[in-house]
C-alpha cells in the first residue's frame, strides 16, 4: 500500500500552552491506570481520509481524534474523504486541481501541527453531518512515557508528531506492531492520534487502521499536544485527574 506523510517540523505558536501548568505535579498525580483505550468506543471504520494519496496526515489525525472523543461521549462523528481534502485545503492552501498526470502537486506541502490546531480553535472542524467541532485551546505535553500516559488519560487522547522509519513501514504493511529497533532510517514525519496505552505498549491510528507500538515508540516522537474540549470535563469544571478548566479558559481569553 502507498504511504503518505505530511507532518512539518514543530512550529512555535504563541497560543501553545504548557499543559503541565493546569495539572498537579506529575509526581503528585495518582499513576495513570494500567490501561486506557479511548479508541475502543469507535465502532465505524477509521478510514484513510486520502492519506494514501496526499500529505494530509495531520488532518486525518484530527478526524480520528474527534471520532474517538465523540464516540466516548455518545455522539459519534463521522467524516469523508471530501472533507479531508477540503479541510487540508483550508488550512494549507492545497489545490487538488494542480495535480499533474504523475500525481505531483506543488501545493501538497503538508501541515504544521500548530497551524492545524489554530485553525481548529478559530474555525472548527466540520463533520459529515455539518456539526462544527471546536477546541478551547491546546497545549504541549512532555515526551516521557509517564507524561504521555497522564496526558492521554486526562484529555482523551493526544495528537502526536512522530518519525516513521523504514522498518515501521514494513511492520505496518505486514500487520505487525511498531516495535524497536526502529531501523532503516526515517522515511517520513507523520501526524497521528495516540488513543490508548497498556502495560506493554500503546495504540495509535494511522493510514486508516489501529496500530500498536511498544513502550519505546515514544522515542520517535518530536511533539505531542493535548486539546481542551468540554467532552472530558465534568460539571465541576475539572476532569477526574484534576484538570483545571477555569484556569485554562482564563489564560485562553487573556
Amino acid at each position: 500500500m502507498p504511504f503518505c506523510y505530511g507532518k512539518l517540523p514543530p512550529k512555535f505558536h504563541a497560543s501553545t500552552l504548557l499543559m503541565a501548568k493546569y495539572l498537579p505535579s506529575v509526581a503528585l498525580l495518582p499513576p495513570p491506570p494500567a490501561k486506557r483505550a479511548w479508541e475502543y468506543a469507535v465502532k465505524t471504520p477509521w478510514q484513510m481520509f486520502k492519506n494514501d494519496a496526499i500529505s494530509n496526515c495531520v488532518i486525518a489525525a484530527i478526524f480520528h481524534w474527534i471520532m474517538a472523543a465523540t464516540a466516548n461521549t455518545g455522539k459519534p462523528a463521522t467524516f469523508t474523504d471530501e472533507l479531508a481534502v477540503s479541510t487540508y485545503s483550508a488550512i494549507t492552501g492545497y489545490d487538488p486541481s494542480q495535480t499533474d498526470a504523475y500525481g505531483n502537486n506543488p501545493t501538497d506541502q503538508g501541515t504544521a501541527w500548530t497551524n492545524a490546531l489554530a485553525y481548529w480553535k478559530e474555525f472548527g472542524i466540520i463533520d459529515a453531518n455539518g456539526t462544527v467541532h471546536k477546541i478551547l485551546g491546546w497545549g504541549s505535553i512532555g515526551l516521557t512515557l509517564l507524561e504521555l500516559n497522564q496526558g492521554l488519560n486526562v484529555f482523551g487522547g493526544l495528537l502526536i508528531g512522530t518519525a516513521v522509519t523504514a522498518s515501521m513501514e514494513q511492520q505496518f504493511a505486514a500487520g505487525q506492531n511498531w516495535n524497536a529497533p526502529f531501523a532503516g532510517g526515517v522515511v517520513g514525519m507523520h501526524g497521528i492520534p495516540r488513543l490508548g496505552f497498556g502495560r506493554e505498549g500503546e495504540s495509535v491510528i494511522t493510514w486508516g487502521a489501529e496500530a500498536q507500538g511498544d513502550l519505546t515508540l515514544c522515542t520517535q516522537y518530536d511533539e505531542a499536544y493535548a486539546v481542551a474540549t468540554q467532552d472530558f470535563i465534568s460539571a465541576q469544571g475539572k476532569s477526574p485527574s484534576g484538570f483545571d478548566l477555569p484556569a485554562l479558559v482564563a489564560d485562553l481569553a487573556a
